[in-house]
């Protein structure tokens, strides 16, 4: 077992599924696998799988779960106290399971909360895409490239990276890198342009990445950027220290097709054996398997290929 390697619990549902896919994994290598704490794991979920503690890299806020996503980029003040809360438990989560890095979709480009159950999600995205110019295509909910542009975008970007300071430091005094993620060219979606990130390093000191090869594959085809370009600057300005792995089978052309599958490696059309090359060479982050099935196959793919390049 690759001991920078871990699998996202997205994949595995139940505690008996995580105990089940850890002996397998044992049967199979001689090791114990890694994990990252998903966004949909309740205190109930955490407690029964204490056992993986010390086998935990990281979580995905807000961990435990709650009603609403962390969501700094709201000029709602009490969005912005609630979000902060969670950040801090979700920080405490992943240091009690022996884990240094907290995962975190940072703001959207709204002023509520934001439900953490799709459905209700889905619900609240429809009565903003009625309203909204910068709807591009309905299917994937997928923005016009101009969104990144647009003054909506811009002021809540702004709020988030202004709340990001605070999240940033609450994360640094529990020895937790809080690891922004990049999202996919989804309306309300901030963090969709590597310039973003760019940004980001300037303006806080104690800041780091997590780079979403998937989503940042979904974007590179919206908004017409170099995907390896891309990675090669992201991975320059030294803050990257996770890679969440998986793949979808989005494709621009006369009949585009974006849509955030989370498929299992070499099923769809992202370049994830090059990618994971140049991460290797220009960074120390640790790779996270977040395909949505399959995870056995998946984190055995990963490690094979890291050990290709090592």
């Amino acid at each position: 077992m690759n001991n920078k390697t871990g699998l996202s619990l997205v994949s595995l549902q139940t505690s008996a599924e995580v105990l089940e896919f850890s002996k397998s994994w044992y049967r199979k290598t001689g090791t114990y696998p890694n994990f990252e704490l998903s966004y949909q794991t309740d205190k109930q979920y955490l407690k029964d799988i204490a056992s993986i503690k010390g086998n935990v890299l990281s979580a995905h806020a807000p961990c435990p779960g709650g009603e609403y996503l962390p969501n700094l980029g709201s000029r709602d003040l009490s969005v912005i106290q609630d979000s902060l809360v969670s950040i801090r438990k979700s920080a405490e989560t992943v240091a009690s399971f022996g884990g240094s890095i907290l995962v975190l979709h940072a703001g959207y480009t709204l002023d509520s909360p934001v439900f953490t159950r799709y459905v209700k999600r889905k619900q609240v995205l429809e009565e903003y895409e009625k309203q909204s110019s910068y709807l591009w295509l309905k299917e994937g909910s997928i923005c016009k490239p101009i969104y990144v542009n647009s003054d909506e975008y811009k002021i809540h970007m702004d709020e988030t990276l202004k709340n990001l300071k605070q999240a940033a430091d609450i994360c640094i005094d529990m020895d937790v890198k809080l690891a922004v993620e990049n999202l996919n060219p989804r309306l309300t979606y901030l963090f969709q342009m590597p310039e973003d990130f760019i940004r980001l390093t300037k303006e806080i000191d104690n800041i780091f990445i997590c780079i979403d090869i998937g989503h940042l594959w979904i974007s590179s085809l919206v908004h017409n950027f170099d995907f390896f370009k891309a990675l090669h600057m992201l991975a320059l300005t030294n803050r990257v220290v996770s890679v969440h792995i998986h793949d979808n089978k989005s494709i621009s052309g006369i009949i585009p097709y974006y849509s955030d599958d989370h498929d299992s490696i070499g099923t769809g059309n992202v370049p994830v054996r090059e990618s994971l090359a140049i991460m290797v060479k220009n960074s120390s982050a640790i790779f996270i398997v977040e395909a949505a099935s399959d995870p056995l196959n998946n984190l055995e793919m990963l490690n094979n290929m890291l050990d290709v390049q090592n």
